[in-house]
């Protein structure tokens, strides 16, 4: 069984979910933007386990326009969670500290 709500904000924006009922697993979700008659649509196929924590296997986005339709769909092979990255970053030189 599915429970579907709306999620609504400040923007002209909706974003309506739809939750797998008793598992609390997330099957989809889209924003829709009246303002150019733009919709997404993501629908999450599959969910994995990670270090406990549910994250998404396969993923498939619908972006439609209305005159385009574009489809998406990705699959995580391998995902990490609470794992140490090491992130590089470069100042220049000329940068000056914020005040």
């Amino acid at each position: 069984e599915f429970v579907t709500g709306v999620q609504t904000c400040a923007l002209p924006i909706c974003f309506p979910v739809t939750i797998l009922k008793g598992i609390n697993e997330l099957v989809a979700t889209s924003v829709y933007s009246p303002s150019d008659s733009t919709k997404i649509s993501i629908s999450y196929l599959t969910w994995q386990s990670v270090n406990n924590i549910k994250v998404p296997e396969q993923v498939e986005i619908v972006v439609e326009t209305p005159k385009n339709k574009l489809f998406i769909r990705l699959r995580y092979d391998k995902a990490e969670i609470y794992e140490p990255q090491e992130l590089i970053i470069v100042i220049p030189e000329k940068y000056e500290k914020c005040r």
